[in-house]
């Protein structure tokens, strides 16, 4: 669950995270979802442009005050920053993003809307403050359910002074409560009145309404007297006679009982908590032209036939007067004064809420209408700018406790399901879970995905949610592996080319035709003819690429995925150039697997894609034009064989996490920068370069690198001082590191021998290999006993040194292998133990490979207790080699092989460990000569199996 809870401290601008783009508005402000890099603490973050230095000096005294409005129901204020020229507002997060994408179905909704609504701006009212863009845009909601009206202040907000129009000459006070109404009525649903229309205020004048208007008739004639009486107060015309905020929040329709928000859109909740009107008390068009046509409406009172059941008193027109007198009464042009905030203000702003002009009763009752939510917050979900212009393209979120809304896959009957319809539900997981089954209904049947794939289109989409200490893809790989377990998802195969299992979905436990409506389709049939262009998520499985394909995606201008499958013989190798101008909301883009060999220059408009995949297809080059996906999390390039280089402004998608290629295969040179993409966590392999910007130090800050990871042409750092910049040990996540010079034959040199020993990674690293390393001693901190989880190591090449280092003591050391050490003429004691200790060598060693030591000739220091789990040794090519340790050391020994060790005369004396399983010797003529005399055999009895130069011998 992401932390929604806010610190008090001060928050620095250069302590932010940019995380996502929540919305661009066609002024060029941008809201943004940050995160504070030290605390964890999420917030949104707007951007304003186009202030100059009079509006500046302003802002920055409005800002005193607008960071000091403290209310339950106003988004709070944190921080304001002036950066190079631009203005950031931090404000509170909202989790669940505009009450607009909320599709609203009862009336108790509605009032629970107005409520909050009403409470945060009576607050700013009983200050003087108006508001000024009052609008159902500007209303938030978060996991806790409650609904924060965003206020940003004159400056930033435009507000004009002067309000004309429709209807009436508003004051500013009066103005915002007009607009209550406005808002109310658009989020009524069915609502067709747009904010700025004069339909209502002309309807309110007419003596009846006209029967020939069956619009209005159809959408009056379910809704209650209450509501409609409520509108009618907030938007009369006659200044004398409309309600203020104060006075509506005490209103009938608003004191009603309120549903929780995130049962605005369920048709039952109505009737569950009893919160409509009976059938009489519904509203007939005759009746609702009567209420308009009542100018004294707006003083409702018990005669008119609609009595609060909270018992409020009648708001008598005296006390009316007297809350009025304390506001501008605007006529023509407004004061500077009315409209500017003073600092006398400011004290007012700080009091606590209500305190000076609300009675301790009535703040009891208005406090108490709020929601109050015990335990965890509810699902919390970045509603983004795309999901509030079109609120019917937000995703569907399955609930698994409404088991009436789930079907049996078995069960159904017609092809043409939505999603949520054919969805299997996991019993009891969570509803960030449930979202990652339904994405799992995207892979076609019996296509094949890895792991890591299927989790990086989770994230994308922003199915999962983790609090804000833990990684994103470490919730995700859980959730991977409950769906296993489930047998949602099951292994397929292993990719022996990749070393890796590859899954596929369970089709017995999700949808197996395609999907042809609702907000994910599935086209196997190739033909996109007639489908829902309001889908969020495609997956398409064409018979062909073609410049046809830029008119078909035309249609799907919501589209946030985009998976494209080619038939055999379906081929194109370049994207017509405008076929991503009209996805600007996409966010996944997969083409892995097509014959594409060139993409647009046009995919840098993408500009809220988040996952990239070109893997397996000829694509040569990415277009420069790459840098500019922001937001991009993942970038997939694996199989590309022809690619190799990346664009030159790569280090700047800052929010990349995933760059999946073979580097040191595929790529000549590592783009310049890179050591800005601190939160890249998949990154297979860095090449130093010589030239700045490219060298070690860009691994400075990329702490996040995670899995495996080499480090090739080591031979390019210049400096010990160099290699200390790197910072590996900082590098937590890394499991396996290999460390690689080029191959330059017999060069040493004491700065490589300095550089290696700053190399050191971090005490938790699992395997280690150390590839064509020059110097002539191998780094210290490889026999550091902390290095407690260090499983295996690999010393290739390391042609310079004379001694093998002492790694004895590493407690959980299981693989070595030794290759090409060719300066090592004898193992001995320091190899166990650097020093005289009591204790047993290589506790944990079960595989050890002496490989190509082309001087070595000796091999002893083994003390008795040493090597107790070893059960497989290999000494191959060690021509010199004369001399073994006594076998009777390795108790656990089952397979030996000794091969092309031509001065080895014969095993040492004693007879092989009872464990051994099987012998092979090859290319040993002098120990093929000691088997073959009489009595030889009798020290290999104990083996079951033995090979002499690839023929089994038989020992009965």
């Amino acid at each position: 669950m992401a932390l929604l809870t806010q610190p008090t401290r001060s928050v620095s601008f250069s302590d932010l995270e940019i995380k996502a783009l929540i919305k661009k508005e066609e002024s060029g402000d941008k809201v943004f979802e940050a995160v504070d890099g030290l605390t964890g603490a999420i917030y949104t973050l707007m951007e304003f442009g186009g202030h100059d230095s009079s509006n500046r000096a302003k802002l920055t005294g409005e800002a005193r005050i607008m960071k000091k409005l403290d209310h339950p129901n106003l988004v709070k204020w944190h921080e304001l920053f002036d950066i190079d020229g631009r203005i950031y507002v931090l404000l509170e997060h909202m989790d669940r993003g505009s009450v607009v994408s909320f599709d609203i179905k009862s009336e108790s909704g509605l009032a629970s809307v107005a409520n909050q609504v009403l409470s945060g701006l009576s607050y700013l009212h009983l200050r003087n403050f108006p508001h000024g863009d009052i609008k159902p845009s500007n209303f938030f909601l978060n996991s806790k359910d409650q609904v924060k009206v965003l206020y940003l202040g004159e400056i930033l907000s435009k507000i004009p002074r002067v309000f004309w129009g429709i209807g009436a000459i508003h004051d500013e006070f009066s103005w915002d409560v007009w607009n209550v109404g406005l808002s109310i009525l658009k989020l009524y649903k069915g609502s067709s009145w747009r904010l700025r229309d004069r339909n209502f205020v002309e309807i309110s004048k007419l003596e009846e309404v006209p029967s020939s208007s069956p619009t209005f008739r159809e959408k009056t004639q379910k809704s209650s007297v209450k509501l409609w009486r409520f509108l009618v107060c907030c938007m009369q015309t006659d200044l004398s006679k409309r309600w203020t905020a104060q006075e509506l929040v005490l209103h009938p329709f608003v004191k009603q009982q309120s549903s929780p928000l995130d049962r605005m859109g369920d048709p039952d909740a109505m009737e569950d908590q009893d919160m409509m009107m009976d059938v009489d008390a519904m509203v007939d068009p005759d009746a609702i032209g009567r209420i308009f046509n009542d100018k004294t409406s707006a003083s409702i009172s018990v005669a008119s036939g609609v009595t609060s059941s909270h018992g409020e008193e009648h708001i008598s027109p005296e006390k009316k007067k007297r809350d009025r007198s304390s506001f501008p009464q605007i006529s023509g042009e407004a004061s500077e004064s009315t409209l500017t905030f003073s600092e006398e203000q400011i004290s007012r702003a700080t009091s606590s809420y209500g305190e000076e002009h609300i009675s301790p009763e009535k703040r009891k009752r208005e406090r108490s209408s709020f929601p109050q939510v015990s335990g965890e917050p509810s699902e919390s979900s970045l509603i983004s700018a795309e999901e509030q212009i079109s609120p019917k393209k937000k995703n569907p979120k399955i609930c698994i406790e409404d088991t009436e809304d789930m079907y049996d896959v078995g069960s159904l009957k017609d092809p043409t399901q939505t999603v949520s319809e054919v969805q299997f539900v996991l019993p009891n997981a969570s509803d960030f879970v449930q979202r990652c089954i339904q994405h799992c209904s995207l892979f076609l049947p019996d296509c094949e995905f890895e792991k890591d794939k299927l989790v990086q289109l989770w994230m994308a989409e922003e199915c999962i949610e983790v609090e804000a200490t833990k990684r994103i893809e470490d919730v995700a790989n859980l959730v991977f592996d409950t769906l296993v377990k489930e047998e949602v998802i099951i292994p397929s195969k292993f990719d022996s080319l990749y070393r890796q299992l590859k899954y596929k979905v369970n089709t017995s436990k999700s949808s197996t035709w395609s999907l042809k409506q609702g907000n994910y389709l599935r086209i196997d049939d190739g033909n996109l003819d007639g489908m829902d262009g309001e889908a969020l998520h495609l997956t398409w499985n064409c018979k062909r690429l073609d410049r046809s394909l830029s008119e078909t995606l035309k249609n799907y201008k919501q589209l946030r995925t985009l998976m494209v499958h080619e038939e055999c013989g379906a081929s194109i190798k370049q994207l017509p150039s405008g076929i991503f101008l009209d996805l600007k909301l996409l966010r996944t883009l997969d083409l892995s697997g097509t014959h594409i060999s060139e993409l647009p220059g046009t995919i840098g408009k993408l500009e809220s894609l988040r996952f990239l995949d070109v893997s397996e297809t000829p694509i040569k080059r990415l277009p420069e034009s790459t840098d500019r996906l922001y937001f991009l999390q993942t970038l997939k390039l694996r199989g590309c064989f022809g690619l190799f280089a990346l664009p030159r402004g790569l280090g700047r998608l800052i929010n990349l996490r995933h760059l999946d290629l073979d580097i040191v295969g595929q790529l000549k040179s590592m783009p310049w920068g890179m050591g800005k993409l601190t939160k890249l966590q998949t990154l297979q392999a860095f090449l130093v370069g010589k030239n700045e910007g490219c060298g070690i130090r860009e691994l400075k800050n990329m702490n996040d690198i995670t899995g495996s990871f080499c480090i090739s042409r080591l031979e390019n750092v210049a400096s010990a001082e160099e290699a200390k910049e790197a910072a590996l040990a900082k590098k937590q996540h890394i499991e396996k590191l290999e460390l690689r010079w080029h191959d330059h034959g017999n060069e040493d040199s004491l700065d490589t021998t300095e550089i290696l020993e700053y190399l050191q990674p971090h005490f938790r690293l699992t395997e280690l290999q150390i590839t064509h390393f020059s110097g002539s001693k191998l780094p210290s901190w490889i026999s550091n006993p902390l290095f407690t989880n260090l499983a295996s190591i690999t010393l290739y090449k390391c042609i310079n040194c004379h001694i093998l280092p002492s790694i004895g003591e590493l407690p959980l050391l299981k693989i070595l292998h030794i290759t090409e050490m060719n300066n090592v003429r004898d193992i001995n004691t320091l190899f166990c133990r650097s020093h005289d200790d009591e204790f047993r060598a290589f506790p944990a060693l079960e595989k050890l490979t002496l490989d190509k030591m082309l001087n070595l000739e000796e091999w002893t220091g083994i003390r008795g207790g040493d090597f107790h789990c070893l059960c497989h040794i290999s000494i191959r090519y060690c021509p010199k080699l004369s001399v073994l340790p006594s076998m009777s050391h390795f108790l656990s020994l089952q397979h030996l092989e000794v091969s092309h060790c031509v001065q080895l005369v014969s095993l040492p004396e004693g007879l092989l460990p009872g464990s051994l399983e099987s012998l092979i010797v090859r290319d040993c003529p002098k120990l093929n000569e000691m088997f073959r005399e009489d009595g030889g055999q009798d020290r290999f009895k104990v083996a079951q199996n033995i090979w002499i130069d690839f023929q089994q011998v038989s020992l009965d």
